[in-house]
């Protein structure tokens, strides 16, 4: 594959889509599992924007039967701590849920 040429449904993709829909933390939604995962490890929101701001997507994303909607997960190393963050992400909107943290 050239390596100008982005697949539209894989990690690059997905990777883009989070970075430009996190620059707003107004489209960021904390599900209750990640609220609670969050709390448990003691991990901020800002830890949490890092990732989706700064992280990588290194496996495609899984996608909904409608091809719209797509979950994956970023990770990061932040205050010298490797965080995962997985996330639903839609192509549609800006809007992100964070679904849980590892």
């Amino acid at each position: 594959m050239d390596p100008k040429v982005i697949d539209l449904h894989g990690p690059e993709w997905f990777q883009r889509l989070v970075w430009a829909s996190s620059v707003d933390t107004e489209n960021v939604i904390l599900a209750d599992h990640a609220r609670q995962r969050m709390d448990e490890r003691a991990i901020t929101l800002e830890d949490v924007l890092l990732v989706l701001r700064r992280g990588r997507c290194r496996e495609t994303p899984k996608s909904s039967d409608n091809r719209q909607d797509y979950r994956g997960r970023m990770d990061a190393v932040v205050a010298g701590r490797e965080l995962a963050v997985i996330v639903a992400a839609s192509a549609q909107r800006e809007q992100l849920v964070v679904v849980t943290l590892g």
